[in-house]
């Protein structure tokens, strides 16, 4: 059977990126196209299999009639090399036509590389000269779940840049943390890696959004608040003095008991185009005495008709007469929809200096969850 002659063309449908055609003529032998094969169960997407026809005939040009068994193999060179994959079928000639496809791994080796298709027949030697697989339109656009690699050993990598002397027009990496293989943007390297980075040497706009355009992500957001911009509730006029070296706020008593000071909070309801919740509020502070305290943390939202909605009210009596920093969670992260303001309530045990409690670094965070 080593004198068989054969002519193919087919089309190639992977589950990687590419689908590709190729069109292979082995030995002398010649015969008419056949149309591509059909895949038995029609899906909505590409199936990851590669339909082949041809046609075998033998030595004098006859066509061959038989059931054969026939072994396709990739390579990656067009002669020698180890095989890539194979799929071995039970091939049904008839007339010297045959139709069959090939499954297994063969889907997984395509990768975007130059590759070569073989055939063998029986037990008869590999056909020669491979066949280079080219690309067709299949290979311009991407089947849903693909995975864009610019390197072997990558899970996902979509690196599509514009080289010029402008600079890349959009480069992005997800890569491994740690080891070898850090995210490189430019002439820097980074542990972290990078999902998105967008640069231009030239500069101008690297990047923007435009009519319903928004950016969303999971990461929380950190807006700091300066405790200078306290002032006393309306109750609270009068019994209180304010004091501050610019790090922190000191509120003296003038009267004992309860007193109440406010912090505006200048917080955006959207940030592009992506509406903004709260999601905790962070204090850090100081008492000088434990008996005179933070009593209360609240922190509420005003609405369009004067009044106020609470997101967060904390009872914790904050007694710390060193520096300490606590956090207070929004279980259920509230939107923004209006002004927002930090209420605390201090409970003083007497009045004068020995009193005084300082308020120093505040951080509200803020969700898109």
């Amino acid at each position: 059977m080593n004198q068989r002659s054969m002519m193919l063309a087919g089309t190639l449908a992977v589950l990687m990126l590419l689908a590709l055609t190729f069109g292979l003529t082995l030995a002398q032998g010649s015969g008419p196209g056949v149309e591509p094969a059909q895949p038995e169960s029609p899906d909505d997407t590409v199936g990851n299999y590669i339909p082949v026809q041809g046609r075998l005939t033998d030595a004098s040009g006859n066509p061959i009639n038989a059931t054969l068994t026939i072994t396709f193999r990739l390579y990656a060179v067009p002669g020698g090399g180890t095989e890539l994959c194979r799929d071995v079928n039970s091939v049904v000639v008839s007339n010297g036509l045959f139709n069959s496809e090939i499954y297994g791994n063969c889907a997984g080796q395509m990768t975007g590389q130059q590759l070569y298709l073989a055939l063998q027949v029986g037990s008869d030697p590999e056909m020669t000269p491979r066949q280079p697989i080219y690309a067709v339109p299949y290979a311009w656009s991407l089947k849903p779940g693909a995975v864009i690699s610019g390197s072997t050993g990558s899970d996902a990598i979509i690196h599509l840049e514009t080289w010029s002397t402008n600079g890349r027009g959009l480069r992005a990496y997800a890569m491994a943390e740690t080891g070898t293989n850090y995210g490189i943007v430019g002439a820097s390297r980074s542990p972290d890696g990078y999902g998105g980075y967008f640069y231009n040497s030239a500069g101008g706009v690297a990047l923007a959004l435009t009519g319903s355009g928004k950016f969303e992500s999971t990461a929380d957001i950190t807006i700091a608040v300066s405790p200078l911009k306290m002032i006393p509730q309306w109750e609270s006029i009068g019994d209180l003095e304010f004091l501050s070296d610019g790090a922190y706020m000191e509120i003296r008593p003038l009267t004992s008991g309860t007193q109440i000071v406010q912090i505006p909070v200048d917080v955006p309801s959207a940030l592009f185009g992506t509406a903004t919740k709260l999601k905790s509020v962070r204090i850090c502070y100081r008492v000088d005495l434990a008996a005179s305290f933070i009593a209360t943390t609240i922190l509420s939202q005003g609405t369009d008709t004067g009044t106020l909605n609470q997101a967060i009210n904390d009872t914790t009596d904050r007694t710390s007469t060193a520096w300490e920093c606590y956090t207070v969670t929004d279980v259920t992260p509230d939107l923004i929809q209006g002004s927002v303001y930090l209420q605390l309530s201090l409970s003083f045990a007497g009045t004068g200096a020995a009193h005084d409690i300082r308020i120093g670094s505040i951080a509200l965070r803020l969700t898109e969850q």
